[in-house]
């Protein structure tokens, strides 16, 4: 945990994209809403001037351009995101909620509890036993806001460069992923059935393979 914060704040000392390195996060395929099992990750831009801490918050900024495209896919389909909720090990570092506020445009909002399961789990308990009329009443008395974040005017300028140079770097590398995938296919992952095989199963057949 203690050298997980020690990225952090080397990281937070790291300018809006990551002095020109990119990383696209598709390390196990990509997910929704692009929906491609065969995608693979990328470091563009990496040169010997850059740091472990440039390579950190590249992929902090990487994710955060992947939530900020699952945003632009809502809205698309007329569903408004004015607020995004951290939970989990996302919610624990100061520096990555700033960049998901930067990246989005959006406020994000930072919970007193941050594991999302349990908190689940107490709000279906609660409403199965009665002390809660509705999931909503649990929802409103279990979950609570710690603090807030705004994006700032400027680093969201900034990250709006980025993010369109981002999804550019995407669409060329893409149509090589297949053939990357032949050459060099992945060996098999020892867990059992899951979501990630399921869909790889299903682009597969979609293509007629």
């Amino acid at each position: 945990r203690r050298a997980y914060e020690y990225l952090d704040m080397e990281a937070e000392y790291v300018p809006p994209g990551s002095n020109g390195l990119i990383v696209v996060p598709f390390f196990s395929g990509a997910r929704a809403p692009r929906w491609n099992p065969l995608a693979k990750g990328l470091i563009f831009g990496l040169t010997v001037y850059h740091t472990r801490a440039h390579v950190f918050r590249a992929l902090m900024e990487g994710i955060a351009y992947e939530i900020r495209k699952v945003i632009e896919t809502l809205e698309e389909l007329g569903i408004k995101a004015e607020e995004i909720r951290l939970l989990g090990g996302g919610g624990k570092t100061p520096t990555w909620a700033r960049i998901k506020a930067d990246v989005t445009g959006r406020r994000v909002a930072l919970l007193e509890f941050l594991d999302a399961a349990l908190i689940g789990d107490a709000i279906l308990a609660g409403k199965g036993t009665g002390a809660f009329q509705t999931y909503d009443e649990g929802v409103r008395r279990l979950v609570k806001i710690k603090r807030t974040i705004e994006p700032d005017p400027r680093y969201v300028k900034a990250y709006e460069k980025y993010y369109r140079l981002y999804e550019k770097l995407i669409q060329a590398v893409s149509p090589f992923y297949e053939e990357i995938d032949r050459l060099s296919p992945q060996p098999p992952r020892e867990v059992p059935w899951d979501i990630d095989k399921l869909i790889h199963l299903l682009y597969r057949l979609e293509r007629g393979e």
